[in-house]
């Protein structure tokens, strides 16, 4: 078919699959392993005012997070909230989680750091820039303070107790788990810096 490259390769006995295998040069795949093959190409066409749409998205994001529920907020609310953001630049809040030994800032908390709630920094109050109260907005969280946790993606940060800092108080970071003595969250978790995650605080 016109504006189409197809590649076939003829079918190989399972000695001959053997045989390449084995022979196959060292970090090179042997022939008979499935490639990619690209079999066609076409034009994709952006709107000019992409770029827009795109920081009008990650802005609503970064103020928002999850703390509408899933229904955006009406223009009203969203407004509200932008001034908030705009108010907040002036006295910007900078928050770090600081090596409390040594002093040193092992990481710069941004809008999508996780708190110790389960919650990213953006479902958190981070416009209070003078009460510095910056508690969890997301319904029911008993978080009164963001306090950062050291995972990425759907990685996870266990207790001595053996338990995920997921079934820990938010508040007390106690464990919830029936019949679990732990008195509160300590982890064998080693920061970059090579102190203990209880050397570090948000």
């Amino acid at each position: 078919q016109r504006g189409r490259q197809c590649a076939t390769r003829q079918p190989r006995t399972k000695r001959e699959e053997r045989t390449e295998a084995r022979t196959a040069a060292p970090g090179r795949l042997p022939h008979y392993l499935p490639v990619p093959v690209v079999v066609s190409m076409c034009a994709v066409k952006i709107p000019a005012d992409a770029d827009k749409h795109l920081n009008a998205y990650f802005e609503y994001l970064n103020l928002v997070g999850d703390t509408d529920g899933g229904a955006l907020l009406s223009e009203e609310e969203y407004g509200k909230l932008q001034a908030k953001a705009a108010k907040a630049k002036e006295n910007e809040l900078h928050v770090y989680w600081r090596n409390t030994s040594t002093g040193m800032d092992c990481k710069i908390i941004g809008p999508s750091s996780k708190c110790f709630c389960g919650h990213r920094y953006r479902d958190h109050a981070w416009f209070e820039t003078e009460t510095k109260k910056v508690s969890c907005r997301m319904q029911g969280c008993r978080c009164l303070m963001f306090s950062y946790i050291p995972i990425h993606g759907s990685q996870d940060l266990k207790c001595r107790c053996k338990h995920s800092y997921e079934v820990h108080d938010a508040r007390t970071k106690k464990c919830t788990q029936p019949s679990c003595s732990c008195s509160g969250f300590i982890s064998r978790f080693t920061c970059g810096c090579g102190s203990s995650y209880e050397k570090h605080e948000t």
